[in-house]
């Protein structure tokens, strides 16, 4: 009995954002009524976006009717998508896309710069900090050389070279 699924044709489902489907016919299931609320407070909110959007004066103004109308149940049926529906601004969706793309890839030139100058600033930072290691390390082996002692004869091998190492001598 578990495995016989009713066949629902895909008008009577609601798209969620996660992909997932529901049948809105059956408000008594509480999951249900939770999702209908949820796409019901979506619609309330994406309604208050247009208003505040129509509200700047650049702007191009959204008609909210239409929204409704393309929100409701029944426009599932009567679907649109943005390339099969005529052009008002006389601009085509492949236009927009590769315009759209040619923004995006500026905005992600931007943060790759500014994350390469971080990243050349900590660089740049670590060498003066190695640079100043290796002053201080050759200061001291200058100081050793100079006064003969044993005790720092393993620094002196390793900053050396090979023909001016020392003679160890007991």
């Amino acid at each position: 009995m578990y495995g016989f699924y009713k066949y629902i044709p895909p008008t009577e489902f609601v798209k969620l954002h996660d992909g997932k489907y529901i049948v809105c016919e059956q408000d008594r299931n509480k999951r249900c009524q939770k999702i209908s609320q949820k796409i019901a407070q979506e619609k309330k909110r994406l309604l208050v976006e247009i208003q505040r959007y129509n509200q700047q004066p650049d702007g191009d103004l959204v008609d909210t009717i239409s929204v409704v109308q393309k929100l409701s149940n029944k426009a599932a049926e009567s679907m649109i998508w943005p390339w099969q529906e005529q052009n008002t601004d006389g601009v085509d969706i492949t236009t927009k896309k590769k315009l759209f793309d040619q923004l995006m890839l500026v905005s992600r030139l931007t943060e790759e710069k500014q994350i390469l100058v971080k990243e050349m600033m900590q660089h740049c930072q670590y060498l003066k900090d190695s640079a100043e290691k290796v002053q201080s390390l050759m200061a001291t082996v200058s100081v050793c050389t100079q006064t003969g002692r044993k005790s720092n004869y393993l620094a002196l091998c390793i900053l050396r070279p090979e023909h001016t190492k020392p003679t160890p001598t007991n």
